[in-house]
């Protein structure tokens, strides 16, 4: 994990202002999206800031720093697979992929050994340069030199097919990886939080209200931010009485009372009876279990369909926060999410206090211009998501 020193001798992610500014924004990251935006993000990644990281001018060396043997090598088995698709299989021009490529050295060894000693083989040549940096990228046509002519292709991600030889020199040990801890009750993945302390955020995955907290920071008191944040109690109906109509003056036996609960997820039901218990203080009273519901299974924030709806949303409201939330009520989405079936519960539009209030009770409404609204932004992220 990456650190930074601060003065009192305290490693903090928060000093590390990009990462930490992304982590607060979306939440605890999976070490997998936190190596990739450390080493990757097309403005602060490690390899994306400069053409070349290793060599005697970098921080390490490779094979390829050493001199153009190793390249070579490669083109003495290349020129092998080159004779075996072209007699074989009929295939006479071949493509060499280089995933990872850099600024394209190892490409150049190749292709500068394969026209001393194979030139039928270089003629045969069609190189694609896959690398996620731009400036590597844009350095490839120089580091190639009279070689340049076999570039077919130069990319941040692979052809859409290819027929020939794939290589990776290096290339596994730099990429993001998930990494995940045993537990009592299973295996759980590791995330990364923003902290007073760099650590890994471990023990259990981050909740909805991990993540939500993350991005919105201090919520505005009322009733609204209060039921998602915390379990809730509501008496909802009280029934007791003598006779009907009941008498004023007689004192009954039995009463009952209907308190509908809205717990946080992972809360178990013997936690929140002792609970209740606890909250009404008299061990005289029974209380009976009615109804009880699963706790709900979450979609993945890490979905093209997520980041359209975010993208549409902030272009009409850019200071907009987009952040899973708790709600303290089912929807259909408990259906089909069991299903494996994405799903986002989102109405995104700008509603009123009032209007939030309603829902759910007896003068439940929503304005005719906000679900205009609504429509547009999902028009927008479903037309993106199936273009791509």
């Amino acid at each position: 994990m990456a650190k930074s020193s601060s003065p009192s001798g305290k490693n903090s992610i928060e000093r590390l202002s990009p990462i930490g500014d992304l982590i607060r924004e979306r939440g605890p990251l999976t070490v997998a999206a936190f190596m990739d935006f450390a080493l990757y993000d097309s403005e602060h990644g490690y390899y994306a800031r400069t053409a070349q990281r290793s060599g005697r001018a970098g921080d390490f060396f490779t094979s390829v720093d050493v001199g153009p043997i190793f390249g070579e090598l490669m083109e003495a088995q290349l020129a092998e697979m080159a004779g075996i698709l072209s007699s074989r299989f009929s295939i006479p021009s071949v493509d060499l992929v280089e995933a990872g490529a850099g600024n394209g050295r190892l490409a150049a060894d190749i292709l500068r050994a394969a026209h001393a000693h194979h030139p039928g083989v270089y003629e045969s040549l069609r190189l694609h340069l896959v690398e996620a940096s731009a400036g590597a990228r844009a350095a490839q046509r120089a580091t190639l030199g009279e070689t340049a002519d076999r570039l077919a292709s130069s990319g941040d991600t692979l052809p859409a097919s290819f027929e020939g030889v794939l290589l990776a020199n290096e290339l596994l040990d730099a990429l993001p990886v998930h990494q995940v801890v045993m537990r009592a009750d299973g295996l759980h993945e590791v995330y990364v939080q923003a902290t007073d302390v760099a650590r890994p955020f471990q023990g259990r995955d981050p909740s909805v209200l991990d993540v939500m907290k993350a991005r919105v920071g201090t919520f505005a008191t009322n009733k609204f931010t209060n039921a998602i944040q915390n379990s809730t109690i509501a008496l909802t109906w009280f029934r007791s009485g003598v006779g009907d109509p009941p008498k004023i003056n007689v004192i009954p036996s039995v009463a009952e009372a209907g308190l509908d609960c809205r717990v946080l997820p992972g809360t178990t039901r013997d936690q929140w009876i002792a609970e209740v218990k606890r909250r009404l203080g008299d061990p005289e009273i029974a209380i009976e279990l009615i109804n009880e519901s699963d706790d709900p299974i979450v979609t993945s924030q890490d979905t093209p369909l997520y980041r359209h709806l975010e993208a549409a949303i902030k272009r009409r409201h850019p200071e907009a926060v987009v952040t899973p939330m708790l709600i303290p009520y089912g929807t259909d989405s408990n259906a089909f999410r069991p299903k494996g079936v994405k799903s986002y519960g989102v109405f995104p539009a700008i509603l009123s206090g009032e209007t939030v209030a309603s829902m759910h009770g007896d003068g439940e409404r929503v304005p005719l211009d906000g679900i205009g609204e609504a429509a547009q932004v999902f028009f927008e992220a479903l037309k993106a998501t199936l273009e791509k």
